[in-house]
């Protein structure tokens, strides 16, 4: 148990300072699942290498996955195809989670109604997205979302399926802009740069002393009309 313990908190301090986007969305499921239910069965969709495994211990995890990325490290997928498959069988979770997927997927209404059908009566559907990130995972990346595009998506096509609680950015500028210089080496030399990973481990001193600094700043943000992560999370209604 200690020795878990001590990796998670390895992990949240990289997230911190290198994917602080990944910190800001571990946090939010975190306090999105605190009324979950032991045992309830959650679907992570898109779930790649799995890195939110973790936090959900007391309830029946499955993830899904099509693969469609030969550089990334997937973990065992419990679910090695379409929803459409799993819609077939009757599936139906507590909890759906989709973390930097949908901007990826290129029929996103469909792939919002799949997650609709396979979520139980009051269900949550927790989905974070890019909104201002360079092209990655190419070819596969094809859109970027606002809060109003997704306020109108749920109201115009969902309204009789899916309400939201939630719609909202996760980050600020001050963050948006560290992050944007800490991507600079990767966007240069490559996602897998070995080059870019040393440079990063150098100057991490300055980089913990920065994020610190931008976390102060942007208190000062009142706009928060510049970020990197807007996140999304809907309830299924008690009726179809």
């Amino acid at each position: 148990m200690k020795k878990n313990l001590n990796y998670l908190s390895f992990v949240y301090w990289l997230e911190f300072m290198f994917g602080h986007e990944r910190y800001l969305v571990r946090k939010e499921i975190t306090e999105k699942i605190k009324n979950l239910k032991d045992g309830s069965d959650v679907l992570d969709v898109g779930s790649g290498d799995c890195r939110y495994k973790d936090l959900f211990v007391k309830h029946n995890y499955y993830t899904q996955d099509l693969r469609l990325d030969n550089n990334f490290g997937y973990k065992k997928i419990d679910y090695d195809c379409d929803l459409e498959e799993l819609i077939d069988r009757n599936l139906k979770f507590d909890f759906l989670l989709s973390t930097f997927v949908l901007e990826h997927v290129f029929d996103f209404e469909n792939f919002i109604n799949k997650m609709g059908k396979l979520t139980k009566q009051g269900g949550i559907i927790f989905i974070t997205t890019a909104f201002s990130y360079f092209e990655h995972a190419k070819p596969n990346d094809y859109f970027r979302f606002s809060r109003n595009a997704f306020n109108r998506l749920i109201e115009e096509k969902f309204k009789n399926q899916l309400e939201i609680i939630e719609c909202r950015p996760l980050d600020k500028i001050f963050t948006y802009m560290l992050n944007f210089f800490i991507n600079l080496p990767f966007y240069f030399l490559g996602d897998n740069s070995l080059i870019a990973k040393i440079f990063l481990i150098i100057v991490s001193p300055l980089i913990l002393i920065l994020r610190f600094l931008t976390n102060l700043l942007n208190y000062f943000d009142k706009k928060n009309n510049m970020y990197c992560v807007i996140y999304l999370c809907l309830r299924k209604k008690q009726h179809d």
